[in-house]
């Protein structure tokens, strides 16, 4: 899974109480508990398939976590994308009628993730310290791997 639950709680609408967020949770409380630990790992799993299904013709899925100055985590925009998913997934599912009311905050979010997720598979960004899809053994490796950016002006007719 490419993000935490806390990744995902920055995104999440005020009307979702997740658990552990109600210190005495009670059945008269109007803000009862409506969101476990355990349906949000399975957002973030829906998510992290999602974006695998995007970047496997272009990226070795599930990708790899790297070690960034100590910190052990997956390449800087793909947990931020998977919160931002996860975050829309739970919101169309778990919440109606006036609960969806300010929904355009995560909609927003969820622009910005699909967004930078088709830049990468355009090739536009790269994800730092993963490998391409797998090579031939009939073909060199480097053709396999992320595009180049594409050229502005493409090459006329008979001249390279």
């Amino acid at each position: 899974m490419y993000c935490t639950v806390a990744e995902v709680k920055l995104y999440l609408a005020q009307a979702l109480s997740v658990e552990g967020d109600n210190p005495t949770p009670s059945f008269l409380d109007p803000n009862p508990e409506s969101l476990t630990l355990i349906d949000i790992d399975s957002y973030i799993g829906q998510a992290s398939q999602y974006i695998d299904g995007e970047l496997s013709s272009i990226y070795m899925v599930p990708l790899k976590r790297l070690n960034q100055g100590g910190l052990v985590s997956y390449p800087p925009p793909v947990p931020s994308i998977a919160a931002r998913i996860a975050a829309k997934f739970i919101w169309e599912e778990r919440l109606t009628g006036a609960d969806k009311a300010g929904g355009d905050f995560i909609e927003n979010h969820y622009k910005q993730a699909t967004a930078t997720l088709n830049e990468i598979v355009r090739g536009n960004i790269r994800i730092i310290g993963e490998n391409g899809q797998l090579g031939s053994r009939f073909s060199r490796a480097p053709w396999h791997q992320v595009p180049p950016y594409p050229a502005k002006d493409p090459p006329q007719q008979g001249q390279f």
